[in-house]
């Protein structure tokens, strides 16, 4: 049939706005099935969505169909739709309301009500019930299509009241979030607000152009995501709540009831909440659990720097833990090696000391005896019986008083260095020459000539070795008195460019087959912590000689010649003392 232009530019502004409209809903209904929790109260709400948008299909296919058998199949799809309309917003709020659907036997009444007045309005051309008057242009309504409205608008009235009463029920008068009275409202409008567009239509209560039904609806659903955001009965978070998660930086997990994840933030995608989770290298570990009436929120914080500290620390500890028992272990080793060089050198001050001391009040009272053999009382002769190196004669009653006071001044003296010893009061220098000059002049043996030779560039030594060089001339002066019977001594010392030689030599009875004492033994040991060497050569009749080699400390050992000669009774060869 042919169109005028007037009518062509009325179909086409009918067609742009239910168009525009037709994309409204499908985008508001896509976010909610995105966002929304998948429960059986949102598959209800998406079967009211889906008669719905069945009728306005449906009344756009109506206004473009050329021919009236295309019209009619418009009308009959339209009418599929709004048959429905009422129980599926019933069922809708009593699942809201009551957390259940209506029973079975009371769904097939409401659904069979629909059902009978769709049929009728199917087959209108066998009987004009639903349509009086029908044509391509204009139509005219019968007594079916009444009753269709009247069932309708109730069911959706009641809806609406049943759903405003369990929404105080559930949030209280205050509501939540602001959910009250304004949620209620937007809800309310939400649902009736297209009706009553449509029931104004359909009794010409105003004049308008063409149905606004649709895009009445269109703001419905404006109305409804707001009251679904107040108020959360979709289980959809509320916008600004959103907003705030996303803008913060700890990762969220929001489950449903079900536990089943809905959204996930700053996570990868399917992530399942648990106490700790490890993504990208980073550590985030649950911090709170918020359980609601649609779900639960889950918020983890980042610890991967907590952890990476609690590591180091612990890396740290244990470091510090085996630096404490290496540290333990070198005491006690270091302990061990004082109790030991303690006991060491108790050993060598007593040895040396007493057995110093002792062969000096052996060698006077044997002097005594030898020059005074238990003289008569009544005999007064007597003579220079007792003598210090370079001390004068004296009569025999004063020598022999002498030799007493002699004898108690050497053990006094023996027994107080050796307390001195024992409490590390002893001190030397760094002056060998001085310490050989101060032991020289603490020996009391009249008959004993003792020459010490010194050569080279003295140089000052540490003090541990200066007591260990005179520790080992006590030792060889006690011995060449105490068993080789020696009348001369003779003490070299010389100073090398590298190192230091000592050698001790005495005119005694010496030995073929000499046996290390202790004291040779305790020379040995102490001479060898510091690099020093003692060699022994002795023969029968011809006296006995040490001859200590010593490197300098922090100077390696490197051997010399010399051929100096000192002058003694009994020449000794300088090179024989470094080489030999």
């Amino acid at each position: 049939m042919e169109m005028s232009a007037a009518l062509g530019r009325e179909i086409f502004y009918i067609e742009i706005w239910h168009f525009a409209a037709l994309l409204v809903i499908l985008g508001v209904n896509s976010w909610f099935y995105r966002n929304a929790e998948k429960n059986g109260l949102f598959y209800r709400y998406l079967m009211l969505q889906g008669a719905l948008l069945l009728w306005v299909i449906s009344k756009m296919l109506k206004s473009v169909a050329p021919t009236e058998t295309l019209r009619w199949l418009a009308i009959v799809s339209q009418y599929l739709g709004v048959s429905f309309l009422g129980p599926l917003f019933f069922l809708f709020a009593w699942r809201y309301v009551y957390g259940r659907d209506l029973a079975v036997g009371r769904r097939l009444i409401l659904y069979g009500l629909s059902l009978f007045f769709f049929i009728v309005m199917a087959t209108n051309p066998y009987h004009h019930l639903f349509y009086a008057t029908y044509t391509f242009y204009r139509d005219t309504f019968g007594p079916v299509f009444y009753g269709l409205s009247a069932y309708t608008y109730l069911l959706i009235l009641v809806s609406t009241l049943l759903f405003l009463h369990g929404m105080r029920r559930r949030h209280g008068a205050g509501g939540v979030g602001g959910a009250g009275t304004s949620g209620d409202l937007f809800v309310a409008l939400s649902a009736v607000l297209p009706l009553l567009i449509n029931a104004a239509y359909t009794y010409n209560l105003f004049k308008q152009r063409f149905d606004y039904t649709p895009l009445f609806m269109t703001l419905s659903l404006a109305f409804f995501g707001l009251a679904a955001f107040r108020s959360r009965f979709l289980g959809v978070l509320p916008a600004a709540w959103k907003t705030l998660l996303l803008e913060l930086e700890d990762p969220l997990i929001l489950t449903g009831r079900s536990g089943k994840v809905r959204r996930v933030i700053k996570l990868a995608p399917g992530t399942r909440p648990r106490v700790e989770i490890v993504q990208g290298g980073r550590i985030y570990r649950l911090h709170r659990e918020k359980r609601g009436r649609q779900g639960t929120l889950y918020h983890y914080v980042d610890v991967t720097k907590i952890e990476e500290l609690k590591q180091a620390l612990v890396e740290k500890n244990r470091q510090l833990e085996s630096a404490i028992e290496e540290i333990r272990r070198r005491n006690r080793k270091t302990l061990e090696l004082m109790k030991a060089d303690l006991l060491n050198r108790s050993r060598r001050e007593l040895h040396d000391i007493l057995g110093h001391s002792l062969t000096q009040v052996i060698y006077l009272l044997r002097l005594e005896k030898l020059e005074n053999p238990l003289p008569a009382p009544e005999d007064e002769a007597g003579g220079d019986s007792y003598k210090r190196v370079g001390d004068g004669d004296s009569g025999r009653d004063g020598g022999s008083h002498g030799d007493r006071s002699l004898i108690r001044t050497i053990i006094a003296d023996g027994l107080k260095r050796l307390e001195g010893s024992l409490r590390g009061e002893g001190r030397e220098g760094n002056s060998l020459s001085i310490a050989l000059g101060g032991l020289l002049n603490s020996f009391y043996l009249p008959e004993v000539s003792v020459e010490f030779l010194l050569r080279g560039n003295e140089r000052p030594l540490p003090e541990a070795l200066v007591v260990e060089l005179i520790g080992c001339c006590r030792e060889g002066i006690t011995n060449a008195v105490k068993h080789g019977k020696a009348e001369r001594i003779d003490l070299v010392l010389l100073y090398g460019a590298k190192k230091l030689a000592l050698l001790i030599h005495d005119n005694g009875s010496g030995c073929t087959d000499c046996r290390r004492g202790n004291g040779l033994s305790l020379m040995e040991e102490g001479l060898a912590r510091f690099g020093g060497s003692l060699a022994i050569r002795s023969e029968a009749d011809e006296g006995y000689q040490l001859t200590i080699r010593l490197p300098y400390p922090g100077t390696p050992e490197v051997s010399e010649h010399n051929t100096e000669v000192h002058p003694s009774a009994d020449p000794v060869s300088v090179k024989t003392i470094i080489e030999s």
